[in-house]
């Protein structure tokens, strides 16, 4: 046998024998017969085969090259590397895999390439050195497998892979994997969102660090109920980074892999706070009820207490008695003030709306808080460039703000830093959901923030109820905050009181924004006890006028101010009886004063028969309220007067002067 092998041509059969190593003429025979067994086992295999002599040049390749990459032995001999043609690789590459070789060092590759014909394949290259077991001439072996398919599957399942990860990392739901322990071993971007950490610090933490639970109860309860059942859900509990807690959705499914256990998290603190603010909200309808009935009957109870002073008075002579009358006339008047309020907050009444700038209504409540707080606040209340058009009451805004500014006060009762300001917020259908009678738009917010001593979160949300307060007996009536909710809703707003023990309260009231102001401006109306022209003794000049009331003692004290006054007065304490009083003095009758809450027939009911019957009778409303906002809706505008009980009697006889003046008459 030569000592080297032959040039190879292109008729040389590619399963021929392998080149032989070098050695004694005693082992040719058995040289040959290995030959052909390797030759036969070579041309067997699908994958390709290249052998290079010592020289590092081919020498031989196997019909699985051939196959696999199109190229002949003459073709791959005529290549300057020694593991055979890669066409289309990269230049890079093959220049690290050349190197490897002249340093002696095995290669294990996958190239990309082109076969013979121009088709890509990937290529998985293997080579090592080999020699005779005498230690002859070092030649290489180059193995070459067609891996194309299996790096398709690997990048598919790399791709599929990856998009699992990023689904894992970026659902809006948070994701935990814990082991055996509870410790956590893998956490997804939402779940560090939602605990206050950074990406990969959750790795390692106990469970009983994460849930709102100790460790003895989470040892015990929790996490053995969920290994022994396979699976738990429900709502629990979360411990955010800063300390703050979270309430989460969870459902947790065990041993989704030997020792690995999976919890599902969605936070669900929002949907808690709107489920309490709706039942927040239907308490306070429950209350806003109660309060208009309380307030109902202490109308009734009210009105004959402010208009007896006025019928007594001229009977009494001694100083002590008339002392003791005004005393009497004081407080009813201040229970007046304070079933107004009880008003306010259960209907949520506003006088005339009109175009105004809610800036006008801060300016002059700032101006109030400069000239008549303590010394000892200082406020802050920058006034904002661009207008706040709202349509409203100006006078129930203004006692909105007012409130707001003197509960900061008092909560800061060692002084300190009062801020109001004027924003604009544009509220989402999220943002009203739970506000009855609240629209979605621009509103006008105004946010008066104090540094006191906070409100405790167990009466955050009873600060609305009427008469709750936590201000020392005798300090405050519990009805200023509720006075704000009434006036808010009445405008078609909300308000907002956000709370911390030893920081201070941010009250926010909201007010929609209006798009087409009205320029003009609300009628002026008499002031309480101001006497209109006529409405004395005697202006009565023998009118007739139907009293309408289900309440003997109202009726009564109506009967004789009226009479005082010089009018002629029937009295009737139902429909009914007002019909047959009509029916036994037709167009006998001046002017009907009803009042509107009366069982059986209704006092709306009654104006609705009187218009169709008797058109152009006056008709005067005794109500708990003095806008025409309060009346139902049909009969807005239709009645001739309104007299808000209680009231005194120069009220009532002002209102009553109106009707029959000469420019009501025109």
């Amino acid at each position: 046998m030569p000592k080297s092998a032959p040039a190879p041509t292109d008729s040389a059969p590619l399963s021929g024998r392998v080149p032989a190593h070098p050695g004694s003429p005693g082992d040719a025979d058995r040289g040959v017969l290995a030959e052909d067994v390797l030759a036969l086992a070579l041309g067997s295999v699908s994958d390709g085969v290249v052998i290079s002599d010592d020289l590092g040049r081919v020498v031989y390749v196997n019909p699985g090259f051939t196959a696999l990459t199109g190229f002949t032995l003459a073709e791959a001999s005529a290549c300057p590397d020694s593991f055979g043609p890669v066409p289309g690789a990269p230049s890079a590459l093959l220049a690290k895999v050349r190197e490897r070789l002249r340093a002696g060092l095995p290669v294990h590759e996958e190239i990309p390439g082109l076969r013979h014909d121009g088709v890509p394949f990937w290529d998985e290259l293997i080579i090592a050195p080999a020699g005779d077991a005498r230690g002859g001439a070092a030649r290489r072996v180059a193995v070459h497998r067609n891996v194309t398919e299996r790096r398709r599957l690997r990048d598919a399942l790399a791709a599929s892979q990856a998009r699992l990860q990023a689904l894992f990392d970026h659902t809006h739901d948070a994701i935990l994997l814990a082991d055996d322990e509870g410790r956590v071993i893998s956490s997804n971007l939402s779940a560090c969102a939602l605990l206050g950490y950074d990406a990969g610090e959750l790795d390692g933490l106990p469970g009983e660090r994460i849930f709102d639970s100790s460790e003895r109860a989470w040892r015990e309860t929790s996490w053995n109920v969920f290994l022994s059942a396979g699976h738990l859900s429900g709502e629990c509990g979360l411990r955010r980074r800063d300390g703050t807690s979270v309430r989460a959705e969870f459902n947790g499914v065990a041993r989704i892999q030997p020792g690995v256990h999976l919890f599902l998290l969605r936070d669900v603190t929002e949907r808690h706070h709107m489920q309490d603010r709706l039942m927040r909200q239907q308490r306070l309808e429950s209350v806003g009820r109660l309060a208009s009935g309380v307030a109902h009957d202490l109308n009734n109870i009210l009105t004959p207490i402010l208009m007896a002073p006025a019928i007594l008075r001229p009977y009494l002579h001694e100083a002590g008695a008339r002392m003791l009358l005004d005393t009497v006339e004081s407080g009813a008047r201040r229970g007046s003030f304070i079933v107004r309020q009880l008003m306010t907050f259960a209907r949520g009444e506003a006088g005339e709306k009109v175009a105004l700038d809610l800036r006008d209504v801060v300016r002059d409540v700032s101006a109030i808080v400069r000239e008549t707080f303590r010394k000892d606040l200082s406020l802050e209340a920058p006034a904002p460039p661009a207008a706040f058009p709202v349509r409203g009451d100006r006078n129930q805004l203004h006692q909105a703000v007012l409130n707001l500014a003197l509960n900061a006060a008092d909560a800061m009762s060692r002084g300190g830093r009062l801020v109001i300001t004027l924003e604009r917020l544009e509220a989402s259908a999220s943002d009203v959901a739970s506000e009855p009678g609240a629209k979605p738009g621009p509103h006008a917010v105004v946010t008066v923030v104090d540094h006191g001593a906070g409100i405790a979160p167990e009466h955050l949300d009873k600060i609305f109820d009427p008469f709750f307060t936590t201000k020392p007996f005798g300090q405050g009536s519990g009805l200023g905050l509720s006075v704000v909710l009434g006036i808010a809703r009445g405008h078609g707003g909300f308000v907002r009181i956000t709370s911390r023990l030893g920081v201070g309260t941010i009250a926010r009231l909201h007010v929609p924004l209006c798009s087409d102001p009205d320029p003009r401006a609300p009628a002026a109306s008499p002031a309480a006890g101001q006497r209109a022209d006529g409405a004395g003794a005697g202006a009565g000049a023998g009118r007739v006028i139907l009293v309408v009331d289900d309440e003997a003692p109202v009726r009564d004290v109506l009967r004789n101010t009226l009479t005082r006054a010089g009018y002629h007065v029937r009295c009737a304490a139902d429909a009914d009886a007002a019909f047959a009083q009509l029916r036994a003095a037709p167009g006998g009758v001046d002017l009907v004063l009803t009042d509107l809450a009366m069982p059986a027939v209704s006092g709306a009911k009654l104006i609705e028969t009187l218009r169709a019957r008797r058109p152009g009778l006056p008709i005067v409303v005794l109500t708990g309220a003095d806008t025409d906002q309060s009346l139902p809706p049909a009969l807005r505008g239709v009645v001739n007067g309104i007299v808000a009980k209680p009231c005194d009697a120069d009220t009532l006889l002002a209102a009553v002067a109106k009707v029959f003046s000469p420019a009501a008459a025109s």
